[in-house]
């Protein structure tokens, strides 16, 4: 079986790519890993987030009835009712804001740099994706939490959750909200952990060695097609320099050779004494 050219190749320059394995390593752990107090330390983290899914609704206004109802200003002139998809945009905006965090540090613990808070209004169906936004307009809000532990990214997604729901009452206490026009806030779901993608430690440690790696590889070929030029550069020229030079080995023809004369050759006459 004939071993396919580009392992010869590699396997010509098999102390080139040993070189660079050591060094793909070498530089895999540096883009991995961080000296700190003598110890290694991953420079990235693997990121979990969790969402706290919650609906707005109306106290006069059952999702479960075809009918609008509620108190009226004048005979037959319903009061006009809150637009909760618009709603849910605002207080995805107050719950990612400081007030809510605030309340939730005080719950958990100071969020660390790898803790985050946000929220979002749900614009897609249930499994859909709100990094992909669809064409709805719905009054959903996820609550979303993240960390580099999935349980801490679920407690501070559903402590948020708990929190902006007494934020609300609070605010609408305050106000004076008639209870009969207050806005209530339903959980959903309080969704489990999931791994953030793209946050594995392991992808940049991966992506460095084995690009280091890759460059050596392409090094092998340069240097075997540079020897490769060589070789015939140096064949062509053997082959002009023969070309060059008659034949010596050949027997000269009859005809080449020049005609002897009859006197050209005397042979010595014997004298003999009497």
């Amino acid at each position: 079986m004939d071993v396919p050219q580009y392992l010869r190749v590699l396997w010509r320059y098999k102390w080139l790519l040993a070189v660079g394995v050591v060094i793909a390593a070498m530089a895999a752990m540096v883009a991995g890993f961080t000296l700190v107090d003598g110890k290694l330390v991953s420079r990235t983290t693997q990121q979990y987030t969790a969402a706290t899914t919650v609906m707005l609704g109306s106290a006069d206004q059952s999702i479960y009835t075809d009918q609008q109802v509620g108190p009226t200003q004048a005979p037959g002139q319903p009061v006009q009712q809150t637009n909760l998809a618009q709603t849910a945009v605002i207080y995805a905006y107050l719950i990612s804001g400081d007030t809510i965090k605030h309340q939730v540090e005080a719950k958990i613990g100071t969020f660390g740099q790898d803790d985050l808070l946000t929220a979002v209004s749900r614009t897609t169906q249930p499994a859909g994706n709100e990094q992909f936004p669809g064409k709805y307009a719905l009054p959903m809000i996820n609550i979303v939490g993240e960390s580099d532990s999935a349980a801490r990214a679920e407690t501070i997604s559903r402590t948020a959750a708990d929190a902006f729901k007494g934020y609300v009452v609070a605010q609408q206490v305050h106000s004076k909200v008639a209870p009969s026009d207050r806005i209530q806030i339903t959980t959903i779901t309080s969704g489990a952990a999931e791994a953030v993608e793209g946050s594995n430690p392991a992808i940049p440690i991966a992506i460095t060695g084995a690009g280091v790696l890759l460059v050596f590889v392409a090094l092998a070929f340069v240097l075997y097609n540079i020897a490769l030029s060589r070789e015939r550069q140096r064949a062509r020229r053997a082959r002009a320099a023969r070309a060059s030079i008659p034949e010596l080995d050949s027997e000269p023809s009859p005809a080449a050779l020049p005609a002897a004369s009859a006197d050209a050759f005397t042979p010595p006459r014997t004298v003999i004494d009497a």
